[in-house]
């Protein structure tokens, strides 16, 4: 018997969220603060509150959360979302904290991920929790703790849904999915062609991989099926933070309900679309009938073959 729809072990982290009233300044400019929030951050974080606003349950772990004011909130989030964080240790750490500055079309990451790395202050992955969900959303940035992850997931055959990692990452050869964005591979692959990589990630998969270019097209399929491009929908972005994660959701949603893959990226992309038009998007995020009426007023997707 499942205790939970989705598994989710990664980063968590508290943030503070600011909305700029114009665009980002340039170096020694100035731009007024429109609204500040406090936020949730953290890939699994926000993909486990928007998976439970879907109407999910899911159980989260991963780093540790310092227990001062800023762990107090963020009980009281999960709490709210129904977000299970009974794995969770609170207990002194250095990281990590985060600070987002968001215009109309980007946003800036300030954070102490590093600290984290640095630390290593996180949990080890539960069998048991693997073994009582039906889905692991992964998050791979916690190295030989996160390949334990999926390698409890791949001994009891439960599906991956993985992020930014590289093509020769055991996590990501381990994944069903892996959503692999345009702006890890600009960092990690400074020295090649976007297509070159893309290509790599085509053909050390054994599963579906995703490309996600912000507002441009989106790639997807797998070496089975081939692959297509899908162009999201045209909308006006309040806040672009957490857009990937709620796509995240859209798609592990999509896989838990057994759509077709083009069905699957067409929900995620209406969802990510509705994240962005609130601040903050993700504490704003929708239910399956509100995407479901946002997907109504659209035309149907249609997606072209990949060259």
């Amino acid at each position: 018997m499942n205790d939970h729809d989705v598994y989710s072990y990664g980063v968590i982290s508290a943030s503070s969220l600011y909305l700029l009233k114009d665009k980002f300044p340039a170096r020694t400019g100035y731009a007024e603060i429109a609204e500040k929030y406090r936020n949730i951050g953290g890939e699994a974080a926000n993909t486990s509150i928007v998976l439970s606003r879907l109407g999910l349950t899911v159980k989260l772990d991963g780093n540790w959360i310092n227990p001062d004011d800023d762990a107090d909130f963020l009980q009281d989030v999960f709490s709210k979302n129904n977000v299970d964080i009974s794995r969770i240790s609170f207990r002194r750490c250095q990281g990590p904290k985060e600070m987002l500055v968001v215009d109309s079309d980007s946003r800036t990451i300030f954070g102490t991920y590093a600290q984290l790395l640095e630390e290593k202050s996180w949990n080890l992955p539960e069998r048991i929790d693997v073994q009582n969900a039906k889905v692991i959303c992964l998050d791979p940035f916690f190295g030989n703790a996160s390949l334990q992850a999926a390698n409890y997931a791949k001994g009891f055959s439960k599906p991956i849904i993985t992020v930014d990692c590289k093509y020769d990452d055991p996590i990501f050869l381990a994944s069903d999915i892996a959503i692999i964005s345009e702006e890890y591979i600009g960092h990690t692959y400074p020295q090649h062609s976007i297509s070159s990589v893309t290509h790599e990630y085509k053909a050390s998969s054994s599963g579906t991989v995703i490309f996600t270019f912000g507002h441009k097209e989106i790639i997807f399929g797998s070496r089975d099926e081939g692959f297509k491009r899908f162009t999201p929908y045209d909308i006006n972005p309040v806040d672009t933070a957490g857009a990937g994660d709620s796509f995240r959701a859209g798609i592990i949603f999509g896989l838990l309900r057994k759509w077709p893959t083009g069905k699957t990226i067409e929900f995620a992309s209406a969802l990510a679309a509705i994240v962005c038009q609130s601040f903050p998007g993700v504490l704003n995020s929708p239910s399956y009938d509100e995407v479901v009426s946002f997907l109504k007023d659209r035309k149907s997707a249609t997606f072209q073959a990949e060259n």
